[in-house]
């Protein structure tokens, strides 16, 4: 049973969707370059256990930020925009 947010009746989300950074997006794809997929979640998602759902789901949400590869590396180039979520 999932407890309460902090004492109060409404209960917390169950899914969440974590927004990262677009320099973590360019060092994940960087080590992703030289390694495996797994080991690129092992390193920077170490709490997700592989061949699970939530390393499933890490690996295509990797896969995607692959695909819109030149947008990240741009934005994580420029020093207003590192910083920024998406």
């Amino acid at each position: 049973m999932r407890v309460s947010v902090k004492g109060k009746v409404r209960k917390p989300p169950k899914y969440k969707n974590t927004a990262e950074t677009f320099e973590f997006k360019a060092a994940v794809l960087t080590y992703y370059d030289t390694h495996t997929m797994a080991a690129a979640i092992g390193v920077f998602w170490s709490a997700i256990a592989l061949r699970g759902k939530a390393y499933a789901t890490k690996k295509r949400v990797v896969l995607r930020w692959k695909q819109h590869r030149s947008r990240n590396d741009s934005l994580a180039a420029s020093t207003t925009t590192a910083k920024l979520k998406h």
